[in-house]
């Protein structure tokens, strides 16, 4: 497998994220750089709904609670790759639009994703991991999963 100067990995910051970037890890070459990418898809009513009751200001409340964990899980899976700061990103949006534009306007050489296989594509990958693949402007690394 070729070695790149910019790997970017997306991770759902889930206990199987390591094995992800695990895998980016050995893909940079000396020198290269490492990157780290989470996204947060937004709350929406369309998914709490008003049947919950919640109002504008509890899922700002929820969505900023989520953030402030989500950075702590990237930060401390950051610091196991030697990722620096700089490099990790926390975004909120359509997590394949969020990641093609990262890795465009970062210049990565290949984005590496984890899925899970259990829907999409004829089973063959997860539907965020389908959606990076289609669309990326660089190579793109679908690690499977194993649980």
């Amino acid at each position: 497998m070729s070695a790149y100067d910019h790997v970017m990995v997306a991770v759902d910051l889930s206990a199987e994220a390591k094995q992800v970037a695990d895998k980016a890890a050995r893909l940079v070459r000396s020198g290269g750089r490492l990157s780290l990418v989470h996204v947060l898809q937004p709350l929406d009513s369309i998914y709490l709904g008003e049947s919950y009751g919640a109002t504008a200001a509890q899922f700002q409340k929820i969505q900023d609670e989520m953030m402030i964990q989500a950075k702590e899980t990237l930060k401390e899976l950051a610091v196991e790759y030697g990722c620096a700061e700089e490099h990790q990103y926390l975004l909120v949006g359509n997590p394949a639009k969020e990641i093609h534009k990262l890795a465009d306007s970062h210049n990565a050489d290949v984005v590496v994703i984890g899925s899970h296989g259990r829907h999409g594509l004829g089973l063959l990958l997860g539907s965020t991991a389908n959606a990076v693949l289609h669309g990326a402007g660089c190579d793109v690394l679908a690690v499977r999963i194993k649980e």
